[in-house]
């Protein structure tokens, strides 16, 4: 370089790699709420076909839950005190 030229950095490489990063993460934040639409919408399309669900990789119960249990044993109770 010759004296008295003085060079301006006009950008940072940094700003090209934050830009991509917000895209990446808006893009995946997108994705990830299209899948969860679609599993809502498949779980109650395929409802009572746990072989169709398992083919999309829905994992699907083959018994009730302690909390689903418990539920039904406390909505019995709840009857039978307002019957009483």
């Amino acid at each position: 370089m010759s004296p008295g030229v003085i060079l301006v950095y006009t950008g940072w490489q940094g700003d090209a790699a934050q830009t991509a990063a917000q895209d990446q993460d808006a893009a995946l934040a997108a994705m990830n709420e299209w899948v969860a639409q679609y599993l809502k919408i498949a779980k109650v399309a395929l409802r009572g076909k746990k072989q169709l669900l398992e083919k999309i990789g829905v994992l699907a119960r083959t018994s009730k839950t302690a909390a689903q249990k418990a539920g039904v044993k406390k909505a019995a109770e709840t009857r039978a005190a307002k019957k009483g």
